[in-house]
């Protein structure tokens, strides 16, 4: 959806964007409600572990400015 100034759209297309608008978090709330069981997670975990990460995470030029790190994700 593209951004347009609603001060110069008519009702028509008012309500439009809003009918779209809502289909758009009707998509958005599904999505959210998907569920993994115990051991479709245990699957995924095990395919992630499996992926291994080569180079490295910026640029040698771009590191060298950022000088940060950030701490290792930990997992519950």
């Amino acid at each position: 959806m593209e951004k347009e100034d609603a001060r110069y759209q008519t009702l028509e297309q008012l309500h439009e964007r809003r009918k779209q608008v809502v289909r758009l978090h009707n998509k958005v709330i599904k999505v959210m409600q998907i569920a993994f069981g115990k051991s479709e997670l245990q699957e995924l975990n095990t395919a992630l572990a499996e992926i291994s990460i080569q180079g490295e995470r910026l640029p040698p030029a771009v590191q060298v400015f950022s000088d940060v790190e950030a701490p290792p994700k930990t997992w519950r």
